[in-house]
């Protein structure tokens, strides 16, 4: 297809709409089709639409592929161009190995090569048009447009790409960057906000320095952090709102790397792991299970809240039991987190149809007396072969005191270890495997352990993962 260049159009978007002529509005639509929709203000659009059959859908559809971002650009001087929003978007995608776009600006390239360099990125990486602008040749605007803010969405498109992420469209962000006095504030932002809210963007990523200069109902803007020398640092809270969860139906390692480069203390981070990576870790988990005996049924699990209170609605729906008890014991601060952690944790189990109770005890070497009294009110009236002590989580002394107490009142009860690795201080997906033994067993977990000399006897039989 024969490209048309944009800027021989420079002169019309100067006229008003009201002075367009047949042939000038006809000119508009062969020029720019699907693009009218981006750069034409709504009137215009109006305009064309009574004269011309235009096929064309407001907001338009956002890019959502693999590198692509949308740069938001606002026009310096509307005024000057009346058929021109005062703010437009283009859709553009880094690709690799292909020769550079001739029909994008060159200073638009440029910024490309400087947005390389600050990340550090060394491979053959080039911008490209995405539709509708594929067709239309943008390598004259440099004179109308100014790139600079582009950066921020350029940047953070370069960098999830590399992670191999995808971005949501909902998301935004405009801000330059400048290597010596870090990231910049923008011009015409009240124009990006407008355009932002118009095309129902949930949320803009601003310079943290102009959060407080326009106002936005129904868009939430948020801070593109300045003051900081590392661009990944300035792009960190952009980069996490930005990338698209993958759906459960993605690859094992693609939602495993997703969870990964969440923040730790985040609550997407929970919300992730619970709907899109535990039902299958609870599906493997149960499936290497062997049940010690016919008709064994665990019932009731005791187990100890940490930093990781996920791993006990695995441990709970894995071995089947109906009821919890989580215990928890609060730092010498006071500050609750145990508490609010072991809350949170039996409102899971709960919505899931288990009975949970939440009880605290007191940390340090006289803990066992202030743990024993909730686990004898929780254990009563339930026969021993149901029960199920939790010796994963907690401090080591926590594990040795509640493996303590099963072995010496609950002697035919059952202890459980979730082996799992830890990799950037959490849980690393998928590496979780329940080992379960008996608490009168001397030999532990390793009944089994190569050279044993009761390695095979009948009693290894309560063996409940599968190597």
């Amino acid at each position: 297809m024969l490209e048309r260049s944009v800027h021989q159009l420079l002169p019309l978007f100067r006229r008003s709409p009201t002075d367009l002529r047949p042939r000038e509005a006809c000119d508009l639509l062969i020029t720019l089709n699907q693009a009218a929709v981006w750069l034409l203000r709504d009137e215009v659009l109006t305009r064309l639409r009574d004269e011309y059959p235009l096929n064309v859908t407001t907001p338009p559809p956002l890019p959502d592929v693999a590198g692509s971002c949308c740069v938001v650009y606002a026009v310096d001087d509307p005024e000057s161009f009346p058929l021109l929003r005062p703010a437009f978007a283009v859709p553009l995608q880094w690709r690799r190995g292909e020769s550079v776009d001739c029909g994008l600006p060159k200073r638009l390239h440029n910024l490309a090569e400087r947005v390389k360099g600050h990340l550090d990125v060394k491979a053959s990486w080039s911008l490209h048009r995405l539709p509708p602008f594929d067709h239309l040749d943008l390598s004259g605007l440099d004179e109308l447009l100014s790139h600079e803010s582009g950066w921020a969405s350029v940047a953070a498109a370069l960098l999830l790409l590399l992670h191999g992420g995808k971005p949501r469209p909902d998301v935004w962000a405009t801000g330059a960057w400048d290597q010596n006095t870090y990231l910049q504030p923008v011009t015409g932002l009240s124009a990006k906000v407008d355009l932002a809210r118009q095309w129902r963007i949930n949320r803009l990523f601003v310079p943290e320095v102009q959060l407080g200069a326009v106002k936005a109902s129904g868009l939430e803007l948020l801070p593109l952090h300045t003051g900081r020398r590392n661009p990944r640092e300035a792009l960190r809270s952009y980069l996490i709102a930005l990338e698209a969860p993958p759906p459960r139906t993605a690859t094992r390692e693609e939602r495993c790397n997703y969870y990964m480069r969440l923040p730790a203390d985040s609550a997407e981070r929970n919300a992730y792991y619970r709907d899109n990576l535990l039902p299958d870790i609870i599906a493997e988990c149960r499936s290497r299970l062997i049940a010690p005996h016919d008709g064994w049924s665990p019932s009731h699990l005791i187990t100890l809240v940490s930093k990781n209170p996920e791993l006990i609605e695995l441990s709970a729906q894995a071995l089947g039991v109906r009821c919890c008890l989580l215990l928890y014991a609060d730092d010498a601060t006071g500050g609750g987190e145990m508490k609010r952690l072991a809350d949170e944790a039996a409102a899971n189990l709960r919505t899931i149809g288990l009975e949970a109770v939440v009880a605290e005890f007191r940390h340090g070497p006289d803990m066992a007396p202030t743990m024993w009294a909730p686990i004898e009110t929780f254990c009563r009236n339930v026969t021993p072969d149901a029960l199920v002590f939790d010796a994963t989580p907690g401090t080591k002394l926590m594990t040795l005191c509640i493996e303590r107490l099963a072995r010496q009142f609950f002697p035919s009860s059952w202890l459980i270890y979730l082996h799992h690795f830890i990799r950037q201080n959490r849980v690393e997906p998928f590496s979780e495997r329940l080992v379960c033994w008996r608490a009168d067993d001397p030999r532990g977990p390793f009944g089994d352990f190569p050279g044993s000399p009761a390695a095979g006897d009948a009693d290894g039989a309560h063996r409940l993962s599968r190597p």
